[in-house]
């Protein structure tokens, strides 16, 4: 069945949510709907699960299974109009035009699986305390941990009301340690007792630029959730703990 996706800026569709599975997960399946493209995606070892939802007006809901997100991605990009049209027929989807023209193929249904997870369920659940972190302050972070470049866990805990951060690994002796002022304040009084996270997923989720971000703690499961929204993109991700 041959079907149509209008999209209206190319380089926000690529930018802002093509280029974000990418740095999550090589392949996804890619959710065409009325209203919303989206996918849901994990890393290899399941301790970042991604779900993003792209707002855009459609006309034929569809389902892609892309094999390699960067290079469509890059396909894209070589077009040099915002606003295209893409076709889908069958397992593959093309782009023709006076200056440029290209085909890419999908792969069949079934081949690749979204986390076996329920993302509405994960969202709803009932969080011990939340806090917004600024862009600049995780781009602190960021600097902060080329002075401890061993470190592979970020630490995030509260005292006295404030909300920290220490790059370290507790588990291991004479390790480097960087620790910095996430927020100043949390929504509620509940502490966030000290919680290791994989730092590479706290990079992957930095490379997406924002203002700020909303992230809520449950401490009895051990998971984060880090929400970034904009006016046409609303990202979810969520962190498993990993172990002390």
């Amino acid at each position: 069945m041959q079907s149509t996706i209008h999209i209206n800026n190319k380089h926000n569709f690529t930018n802002t949510f093509l280029n974000s599975i990418s740095r999550v997960s090589e392949n996804a399946v890619i959710d065409i709907r009325e209203k919303t493209i989206s996918c849901l995606c994990s890393t290899g070892d399941g301790t970042l699960i991604q779900y993003i939802n792209y707002n855009h007006q459609n006309v034929v809901p569809a389902k892609l299974n892309v094999p390699d997100i960067k290079r469509l991605s890059k396909l894209i990009n070589c077009i040099s109009q915002e606003e295209i049209q893409l076709q889908i027929d069958n397992n593959s989807l093309s782009y023709q035009s006076t200056d440029i023209r290209f085909k890419y193929h999908l792969l069949d249904d079934g081949i690749l699986s979204p986390p076996g997870v329920n993302i509405e369920k994960i969202k709803n659940l009932s969080f011990d305390t939340s806090f917004n972190l600024s862009f600049a302050k995780l781009s602190e972070l960021i600097k902060g941990s080329t002075l401890a470049a061993e470190v592979e866990k970020l630490y995030i805990y509260t005292q006295d009301g404030i909300v920290y951060g220490e790059l370290t690994d507790k588990q291991k002796p004479n390790m480097d340690s960087f620790c910095i002022t996430l927020a100043d304040k949390t929504s509620n009084e509940q502490p966030i007792k000290t919680i290791p996270f994989n730092f590479e997923n706290i990079r992957t989720i930095s490379s997406n630029r924002c203002d700020s971000l909303n992230i809520s703690i449950n401490n009895e499961l051990g998971i984060a959730k880090i929400e970034i929204v904009d006016d046409q993109t609303n990202i979810v991700y969520i962190l498993s703990a990993l172990m002390n």
